[in-house]
């Protein structure tokens, strides 16, 4: 939490059947295991977020966020959720804690280095769980949303580079591709050493697939 602005890592749920159609909250309610809905053909997937908001100081006046919307694709084909994780007990009760300046300079140079990250605290999308790394070699970032919280970091960047390979059945590409990100991630010892980035795979997939 900042100075009018906040920012929010979060997880999204629902349930669907077939091709993308819609499951009321009773059925899923009534099919209360894994085999019932396997039976009844709904698929539950959740996914995590990150959204930066901004306040002109009375009410929200804006808002950029990046969902992983092919974490969700995934467990909608495979049928397999993902496990959700673990909230944040009181999330209002967050500090505003001063800017720092060095901080945000740490995450700037940060966010010109290319995927995968050394920094082996950050957690991007769903790599954690899948084991498969999205590279993408990155030859320029413009950031058009950073804050910070005393050592914590927000911030949303658009990166352009060369994709390099991770996407399920997208080869490498060598012309430039744009890659938008969503992050929190913690600065210490004038390190990146923690976060959760989200970054539009799904954006990417589709220009790939264009090309």
């Amino acid at each position: 939490a900042g100075d009018n602005r906040v920012a929010v890592l979060f997880t999204q749920h629902g349930a669907s059947v077939g091709s993308g159609g819609r499951v009321s909250r009773p059925a899923v309610a009534k099919a209360n295991s894994p085999e019932a809905r396997s039976a009844e053909g709904i698929r539950i997937a959740c996914w995590s977020g990150v959204a930066i908001y901004r306040s002109n100081g009375q009410q929200l006046s804006g808002c950029v966020a990046q969902e992983d919307y092919m974490t969700r694709q995934r467990q909608l084909k495979s049928g397999v959720a993902d496990v959700v994780e673990a909230p944040a007990p009181a999330p209002w009760d967050t500090p505003v804690l001063p800017p720092d300046g060095d901080a945000e300079a740490v995450v700037r140079r940060w966010l010109t280095g290319s995927w995968p990250s050394a920094a082996t605290g950050v957690r991007c999308d769903d790599e954690h769980i899948t084991g498969v790394a999205l590279a993408f070699q990155v030859e320029s970032s413009e950031i058009s949303e950073i804050f910070s919280s005393g050592p914590e970091v927000a911030f949303h960047v658009r990166q352009t580079g060369r994709y390099l390979g991770g996407l399920p059945g997208i080869a490498a590409h060598p012309g430039p591709m744009v890659l938008h990100c969503n992050g929190i991630v913690r600065v210490q010892g004038g390190q990146v050493v923690a976060g959760r980035v989200i970054r539009d795979r799904m954006g990417l997939r589709a220009s790939l697939r264009t090309e």
